[in-house]
């Protein structure tokens, strides 16, 4: 069982007014529209009324007000980030803001909530760092998806990851378009990582694109050069596509003034 960090002050403001914020938690508890129930949850910014749906029996409650409310106080999140049910720190893991209970989360023992956390957009460096270093890769990989959205040094640690699964990622993930990024990724040792950059060469700049495809030109591996033989006919292709849709439409103009005369 995890023990709950609790604040004091709330306690003490809980046991002054508690007939009301009993009353005020079965009515949301007792709700039979599921969606009132969420959307309520959702809006609660009372302090003692989250602290006590926080310490719910039910866990179901718990983790509705873990996923759906933004607002909660740092001790809620705190409480919940400790609550003995995975589903409700999967989902407090999701949004938190607060660097300790990140830092919670960041150690938790069960792999689906910091898989959670490591798709939180609001990580600090310092927690970045400690999921760059998991034992898990299913978490670096998953930390890897946030792309630029991470710290310099944490991509530093990715790019060196000892799994190419992480850095394929890296190169896959729409959210990775630093030119420096790239430049590190095309002289991956895994072919199947620069293969990749070779198919995101459109969504870099057009300077940063033709530098990448010097490099790779010189790549001796078939495959990295089958898929560059590809991405170059392709791109010739939706270059050339603008021309032979205006003559399209000019042949259907004539076709149709010869049928009318």
């Amino acid at each position: 069982m995890r023990k709950s960090i609790v604040c004091t002050d709330n306690m003490d403001l809980i046991r002054r007014q508690p007939a009301r914020k009993v009353a005020g938690v079965e009515s949301i508890v007792n709700e039979p529209n599921i969606s009132k129930k969420w959307n309520m949850l959702a809006s609660i910014k009372d302090p003692e009324l989250q602290f006590q749906l926080a310490q719910h029996p039910h866990w179901e409650v718990r983790n509705s007000l873990a996923r759906f409310n933004k607002q909660l106080t740092p001790e809620v999140q705190q409480i919940l980030a400790s609550d003995n049910h995975p589903y409700v720190r999967s989902n407090i893991a999701k949004h938190t803001t607060i660097p300790e209970v990140q830092s919670i989360l960041a150690k938790d023992r069960e792999l689906g909530v910091r898989l959670s956390l490591s798709g939180n957009e609001h990580l600090t460096k310092e927690v970045q760092i400690l999921l760059a270093q998991d034992q898990s890769r299913d978490i670096r990989q998953a930390l890897a998806l946030q792309g630029n959205n991470l710290n310099g040094q944490v991509i530093q640690m990715l790019l060196k990851d000892k799994s190419p699964y992480v850095r394929w990622t890296l190169a896959h993930t729409n959210k990775s378009t630093d030119p420096e990024l790239f430049q590190a990724l095309v002289r991956d040792r895994s072919s199947k990582v620069r293969i990749r950059v070779v198919e995101r060469l459109r969504d870099l700049d057009q300077k940063s694109a033709e530098v990448m495809h010097t490099v790779l030109e010189k790549d001796s591996d078939p495959e990295v050069k089958e898929a560059l033989k590809r991405e170059d006919l392709d791109r010739r292709t939706m270059a050339e596509l603008p021309g032979v849709m205006k003559q399209l439409r000019r042949n259907a103009y004539m076709d149709a003034v010869m049928r009318i005369i």
